[in-house]
């Protein structure tokens, strides 16, 4: 059984559905922008081309350690859906020469469209990162553990419970 969950817990490190927004915490007071264009690769006649999906998200560090951020699918509101990210960027542990420092993004993603069509997916992401220089960080996402782990398989579940919510 350890095996089994070992195995499926490396899978989820190595998956993501979204690009990690921040990995490094901003600076308190600091205010980034960010446009994202791509998406999975598909095959479009005889070529093979990533999805035009655009993602814009906007970024606030709320202290030096802890940066909060938002997202928008622009492309999914193109086609009547709402597709938000929200979240928050905390640094647990500072780089000590060779020895990465370490963050960790808890997400909440949110799709909407109407009263019947309300989805949440949290997610978990956790990430090493190594600063060379001011302008080079280097990074190692391990995205989509723990808590997406351990709610994935309730997923259904939730949005069940929040569209009980969604009627009241």
């Amino acid at each position: 059984m350890y095996k089994v969950f070992f195995g499926i817990s490396l899978l989820y490190l190595f998956s993501a559905c979204a690009p990690a927004r921040f990995v490094k915490p901003l600076d308190k007071n600091q205010q980034a922008i960010n446009l994202s264009l791509g998406g999975p690769l598909i095959e479009y006649g005889d070529m093979v081309i990533p999805m035009p999906l655009i993602t814009a998200a906007y970024g606030y560090g709320i202290d030096s350690t802890l940066t909060g951020f938002g997202a928008v699918n622009i492309t999914s509101a193109l086609y009547g859906n709402l597709q938000l990210e929200l979240g928050v960027t905390k640094q647990l542990l500072k780089q000590n020469n060779k020895v990465p420092a370490i963050s960790i993004t808890p997400i909440a993603n949110i799709i909407y469209r109407d009263k019947d069509t309300f989805k949440f997916y949290p997610q978990l992401d956790l990430s090493a990162f190594w600063e060379f220089i001011a302008t080079v960080t280097m990074y190692i996402p391990a995205s989509q553990i723990g808590l997406n782990f351990l709610v994935k398989k309730h997923t259904n579940r939730i949005n069940k419970i929040i569209g009980l919510f969604h009627h009241i």
